[in-house]
């Protein structure tokens, strides 16, 4: 039991280094794409098919594999925040900010409680291989509706 401890402490370790050396690198990772509109949308279809991947890798029994397309995803989510933050104010008046900030936030809580139930309705369907599949595959369908269309960002 304390093995199990010491274990999941030094995962959560790593993953929140990940986070923090993502979330420091936004920058970088924005200019790859040359502005917030081709990182956001570039890097959400990214996520997609880092999702399916680790379903994918855990259907073929790499579970361990399945699990570093995880971190991966976590991190490609850290290295989102900034930017998408970053297209927020300079789309938003400064007077309402915060409401903008909080209707993001509010936004992708709403997205989370409609796919949570629909994932977990997969995964006691089939497994968790095929819900992640699936999960990525019902995105990618709806991603036309999400994507960032505003001009000059």
């Amino acid at each position: 039991k304390q093995n199990s401890s010491v274990l999941i402490g030094i995962v959560y370790f790593i993953i929140f280094v990940i986070s923090a050396f993502s979330a420091r690198n936004a920058n970088w990772f924005k200019e790859l794409f040359h502005n917030n509109k081709s990182a956001i949308n570039y890097s959400f279809i990214l996520g997609l098919i880092l999702i399916f991947l680790s379903g994918l890798l855990y259907v073929l029994k790499l579970q361990i594999l399945s699990v570093v397309f995880l971190i991966l995803i976590y991190s490609l989510q850290n290295f989102r925040r900034p930017i998408n933050v970053d297209m927020i104010t300079e789309s938003i008046p400064p007077k309402i900010m915060a409401s903008g900030l909080s209707l993001e936030s509010q936004l992708k809580t709403f997205v989370i409680a409609i796919l949570s139930p629909i994932m977990g309705w997969l995964v006691d369907k089939f497994d968790i291989g095929f819900g992640l599949i699936w999960i990525a595959v019902i995105l990618l369908f709806i991603s036309p509706f999400a994507w960032v269309r505003k001009k000059n960002m």
